[in-house]
Parts: structure tokens; C-alpha cells; sequence
């Protein structure tokens, strides 16, 4: 039977917008250097060099190229001169398993959809990997004693992971665009910067473990971050170091800051589950400065924070819900365990103890401090400053504090159903229009008079 000329004509067609298929170039056996490889490649072509080392720098501009290495060395030093090993213009470009030495870039390309995996870089006189596009792919490298950045990438959608950076100079991360992942890295002895550092929005830098880095543990400047499980320890600046509005900040350990233990700065922050000890150069342990713009959109709650020089505790702005936390062992002179600066703010179950100065500052007006526990401080358990109006201690407890279980300079200060026990003096209130009602007074002395008594 005959087929229809029709027939034929689309078998034709097809045939013809077939792709061709997609050949492997081998370095040395078919092609005796990787540019001669690279200039006879397609698009959809593969590059495999085998064992040995090659001294190249290799120039591409072409597309959809990938570069596997099979225990190959590629040295950027050519008669004593350091070159860029790869730098290749064009999308979707691959590049795996080498072991890149020397050179300045050691791999640099601009196009989108790039993919650099399971490479080893040594001794850059630059950076690296340095990528600029779109949705860029840096996975299980091992990179250590570069003079700049050991990741940069300028793009969205970038994904930086599983990635083993150390010894290095400028920076160990660093990424500016939107929708940027970088998780599960391992980022140590970082000279002259930070170990992660994201400029864009809706960032997610989570499961990462940074040490000894002389800029911040991870830092980034952007709306709606999310930094999560990460351990970050003895770092310069602050560990966890957030810039935007929308963050959030969950179950990371910070240990050793010298700066800030965390740092968020803008509003409707979450702040939450974090633990964070021994910031050792008179900083505080959790430092917020932002407010709610809408009902339950700021929240610090069940942070742990221990042995800091600072406050434990900075909070400074509006309508936080500021609950369950724990201060521990920290404070020097006028620092406190919580130091909340601002107004409508609610706390509540949340315990100071052991501070070296007061277990709570309160500095703004019509804050609720409910359900708390100052004990062991060695100033007071509460302090609410002058000229600050119509906040509520309620339900709240001051034991064994060195000074005032409450210092009360406010103007219209609610002070009901509380217990004190075993402080210097168990209230000092010097304010105006105050109510005390409900109290229980293990010190002594009664509930209405302005400074209340110990009892021998």
C-alpha cells in the first residue's frame, strides 16, 4: 500500500525538525585540549575530560554546553600567568566534577540556568564561582583559599547548597537577587567578611553552620526573608544580621557574636524558637526594631538567651507580642533581661533570671506585662521609667531581685495580682495615679504606700 503524498510530506516535516542528536566529546582522545573541545561543541553537546591536568583557559560563547570533568585538573596558571579557567557566555551551561586550581574566576559565566556540582576549587586569586543570570545552581562544591568571595552570584532564583567553603577572604556567599535558596552550606574561617550574605526578597537561607567569620554568621537585606536552622558561631559582627520588613527568624543557635547575637530590623518580624549565648563584646542577645502593622504580625516568642554582656532582650517598637522567651545570666549596669522600648507591646510569660542589672525595662506607654518572672536580679525585677503612661504588670512575679521587685516612675501604672518575695524593697512607686490591687507581699509592708518595706 502506498502512502499519500500528504502522508509523506508530514513524515518529511517531522524528520526534518528533528533535533540532532546531542554528540560527547572526549578530552584528550578525540579533542587534545578542552577549548578545541569547546569550539567544535553544539548545543546539547558534552564535554568529558579525563584524568590528568590541564593548563587552560578556555573562552565559550554558546549554549546549553556541559563540561564534566572525570578526576580532571583544571589550572588557571598558564607560563606563570593566572587566567579565568572557564568563562563561558550562554544559557544552561554545565559544569561537573573538575578540580579547578589557580586562576583568578575560576569558573565564570553569564547566561541563565547555569549549574556548577560536585567540583573542588583551591587557591583563586578571585572568586571562585562568580555567575550572572537567572536561576543559577551551585551544589556540593568544595572550595578553600580564595582571595574574594568563594560563591557570587548576581541573579534571581538563585540555589546555592550543600557547598563546603573555607579559608577564604572577601566573603564565602554572596547573592543579589530575588528568591535566592542557600541551605545546607558549611562555611568557615571567612577573613574579611560574611560567611552568607543575600540581597533580594523572599530569601531562604536555612540549615547552613558558619563560623569564624570576620563580618556576620548570615546577613541579608531584603522583605520577607526566612532564616531558619542555622548555627552560627564566632563571628565579628552580629550572627544573624536581617534587614526588611516580613522576616523570619526560626530555631537558629548563635554562639560567640561579637555583635549582635540577632539582629531583625524592620516590621511584622516572626522571631521565634531561636537560641543564642555569650555575645562577648557589650552587645545584646536578641535585638528587634520594628513594629506591628497589623494585629499578631510581630512576634518574639520562645527565644532562649544566655550570657550576654547586653541585654538579653532589645525590643524596640509597637504592638509586639513578646511571649514564653527566657534571659538568662546576662546584663551588665542599665542593661536588662527584657528592655522593651515602645508602646501597646504584650508580654507574657516570659522569665528573667539571674540578670545583672534589672530583669524588665519597660520605656513606653500602655505596654501589658503579664504572667512574667523576674528572679534572682541583681537590681529590680520590674522597672517601668518615668513619663511612660498606663502600662499593666499583672499576674506577674519579682523574687529574690537585690533591688525593687517593682521600680515604678510611670504615670497611671497598673500593678495586680502579682507576688513578691525576698527583694531588697518589694515596691518603689514614684509615679502618679497608680493602682496597686491584689498583690501579695512576702518582703512586707502593705500595698499602698509608696515604698514598701522589708520585714526582718
Amino acid at each position: 500500500m502506498r502512502l499519500s503524498t500528504l502522508v509523506m510530506a508530514a513524515l518529511v516535516a517531522v524528520v526534518l525538525a528533528a533535533p540532532a542528536t546531542a554528540a560527547t566529546l572526549k578530552v584528550p582522545k578525540d579533542y587534545e585540549t578542552i577549548q578545541a573541545a569547546a569550539d567544535a561543541a553544539e548545543p546539547g553537546d558534552k564535554i568529558v575530560v579525563s584524568k590528568g591536568t590541564y593548563h587552560e583557559i578556555v573562552v565559550v560563547a554558546k549554549s546549553d554546553i556541559q563540561f564534566i570533568g572525570k578526576k580532571a585538573v583544571w589550572d588557571g596558571i598558564i607560563d606563570g600567568l593566572y587566567g579565568t579557567c572557564l568563562n563561558a557566555t550562554g544559557d544552561d551551561i554545565v559544569v561537573q566534577g573538575f578540580r579547578f586550581r589557580h586562576g583568578e574566576d575560576q569558573v565564570y559565566i553569564t547566561g541563565h540556568r547555569a549549574v556548577i556540582t560536585k567540583c573542588t576549587f583551591i587557591n583563586s586569586g578571585d572568586n571562585p564561582v562568580q555567575v550572572t543570570g537567572d536561576d543559577a545552581r551551585v551544589e556540593k562544591c568544595t572550595m578553600t583559599g580564595m582571595d574574594n568571595d568563594a560563591v557570587n552570584i548576581t541573579g534571581p532564583g538563585a540555589l546555592v547548597s550543600k557547598n563546603k567553603i573555607g579559608n577564604g577572604g572577601d566573603g564565602g556567599i554572596y547573592v543579589s537577587g530575588d528568591d535566592a535558596v542557600v541551605a545546607g552550606n558549611q562555611v568557615n574561617v571567612i577573613e574579611d567578611d560574611d560567611a552568607i550574605y543575600v540581597s533580594g526578597d523572599r530569601a531562604r537561607v536555612e540549615k547552613n553552620t558558619c563560623w569564624n567569620a570576620d563580618g556576620s554568621g548570615v546577613e541579608v537585606s531584603g522583605e520577607d526573608a526566612f532564616v531558619a536552622r542555622n548555627k552560627i558561631s564566632y563571628t565579628y559582627d552580629e550572627g544573624i544580621d536581617i534587614s526588611g520588613d516580613g522576616a523570619t527568624v526560626d530555631r537558629n543557635v548563635v554562639l560567640g557574636s561579637e555583635g549582635r547575637g540577632i539582629y531583625v530590623s524592620g516590621d511584622d518580624f516572626t522571631v521565634t524558637g531561636n537560641k543564642v549565648s555569650h555575645c562577648i563584646d557589650d552587645e545584646d542577645g536578641i535585638y528587634v526594631n520594628g513594629s506591628a502593622t497589623g494585629e499578631g504580625t510581630a512576634v518574639v516568642e520562645r527565644n532562649k538567651v544566655q550570657d550576654v554582656v547586653e541585654d538579653a532582650f532589645n525590643i524596640s517598637g509597637d504592638g509586639i507580642r513578646i511571649i514564653g522567651n527566657v534571659a538568662l545570666r546576662s546584663g551588665s549596669e542599665d542593661d536588662a533581661g527584657f528592655y522593651v522600648s515602645g508602646s501597646n507591646n504584650f508580654l507574657s510569660g516570659n522569665k528573667a533570671i539571674d540578670i545583672d542589672s534589672d530583669g524588665f525595662q519597660i520605656r513606653g506607654d500602655d505596654n501589658v506585662i503579664e504572667k512574667c518572672v523576674a528572679q534572682g536580679c541583681t537590681d529590680d525585677g520590674f522597672e517601668v521609667g518615668s513619663e511612660y503612661v498606663g502600662n499593666r504588670i499583672e499576674g506577674c512575679t519579682a523574687k529574690a531581685n537585690d533591688g525593687e521587685g517593682i521600680e515604678n516612675f510611670g504615670f497611671k501604672t497598673v500593678v495586680t495580682g502579682s507576688k513578691f518575695s525576698g527583694n531588697r524593697l518589694d515596691v518603689t512607686s514614684d509615679g502618679y495615679y497608680d493602682e496597686f490591687t491584689g498583690n501579695k507581699y512576702k518582703t512586707g509592708g502593705e500595698e499602698t504606700p509608696a515604698e514598701v518595706d522589708p520585714v526582718d
